[in-house]
């Protein structure tokens, strides 16, 4: 929330401060002053800047999140800020992008998991039915076995399987 917050405000040419009118070195009560005073300005003009306003004073007033704003305005948070700092620091700035990437890896590993699946499934089914037909072969009778059939493979819907018996 700082950081796509401070963004948007830095896209305007403003810092927290410039947004509430009040010097990087306000206190608590002056803060709180200007902020009571831009609510009734905001108010009845506009909810979206009235939720920036309430948003940018929250991170004025609480002292942990000030000190990171300001260490954001000290480091020039943008320019010195090395690109790959992490998954979130990716995530914070390419959201769509991420997701997009996220998911197409998913799916490609889940089409490659059912293929190997299938592969595996077929290839059982298979060794099973020729070690089926080679037990079925030997019980023949020697009256059945002068009879020839001049076949010498099965076929079925997608896979032929030759006998070698």
């Amino acid at each position: 929330m700082l950081l796509d917050l401070a963004k948007e405000i830095e896209q305007q040419n403003h810092s927290f401060y410039t947004w509430l009118k009040v010097e990087a070195n306000a206190n608590l009560k002056e803060i709180s002053k200007v902020y009571r005073k831009l609510l009734v300005k905001y108010s009845t003009v506009d909810d979206n800047l009235f939720k920036k306003t309430s948003h940018i004073a929250y991170i004025l007033r609480n002292p942990k999140l000030r000190a990171l704003y300001d260490s954001i305005l000290l480091d020039d948070y943008h320019h010195q800020q090395v690109y790959w700092k992490g998954f979130y620091y990716f995530y914070t700035r390419h959201k769509l992008a991420c997701m997009f990437t996220i998911a197409l890896l998913s799916l490609t590993m889940l089409e490659y998991l059912k293929a190997w699946v299938n592969y595996w499934t077929e290839r059982t089914m298979m060794e099973q039915f020729i070690e089926n037909a080679k037990t079925m072969a030997q019980r023949i009778s020697d009256k059945h076995l002068s009879a020839k059939t001049h076949k010498s493979y099965m076929d079925f819907a997608k896979v032929t399987v030759f006998l070698w018996i």
